[in-house]
């Protein structure tokens, strides 16, 4: 985490120093190497910015559909492991590139495949929230506890004493 965030500081700092270096009286003969950097800097934020964001994302549902009792309930399971094959494929190929302006930059469909993960894992999110609103009709109380709450509920529904440990959370004032 801390290398990503001294790589982003990085090309905030080269991105801030080469928009600020167009408006030199001296750029004339480099004006255009200039703006293929800005434009290269430019995108490699944006990539690594939805990489960041689809990592949340996949550790976040990784965390849910590791649960046995989760993944045989909720039909987006395969889907998500599908997705989570994709994602280990793009590491592999980010880690083989090496270099952070080619692998963001040079390859175009890296941010399709990205943009196309996203759609898939936004697919199982939905599903999971459409899981626990079923959840919630079938048991209003359910409605008065947090997501995370009621997700640690339903993956260990068929283990009474750790459900017990939330029960208080959506009986208190009965």
């Amino acid at each position: 985490r801390d290398q990503t965030e001294a790589l982003m500081a990085e090309l905030d700092e080269d991105l801030i120093a080469i928009t600020g270096k167009q408006d030199s009286l001296y750029i004339g003969p480099f004006r255009e190497v200039m703006r293929e950097w800005q434009t290269k800097l430019s995108t490699c934020v944006a990539v690594l910015t939805q990489w960041l964001a689809e990592q949340k994302l996949i550790r976040y549902l990784g965390s849910i559909f590791a649960s046995e009792e989760l993944s045989r309930q909720l039909v987006e399971s395969k889907q998500f492991h599908r997705a989570s094959q994709r994602w280990d494929t793009l590491l592999m190929k980010a880690r083989a590139t090496g270099f952070v302006v080619e692998c963001c930059f040079g390859d175009e469909r890296l941010r399709v495949e990205l943009t196309e993960l996203h759609a898939e894992l936004e697919i199982c999110h939905k599903g999971i929230l459409s899981y626990l609103e079923l959840k919630k009709r079938a048991m209003p109380r359910f409605y008065f506890i947090s997501q995370s709450d009621l997700m640690l509920i339903c993956s260990v529904g068929r283990e009474p004493h750790r459900v017990l440990q939330h029960v208080s959370k959506f009986t208190d004032n009965i």
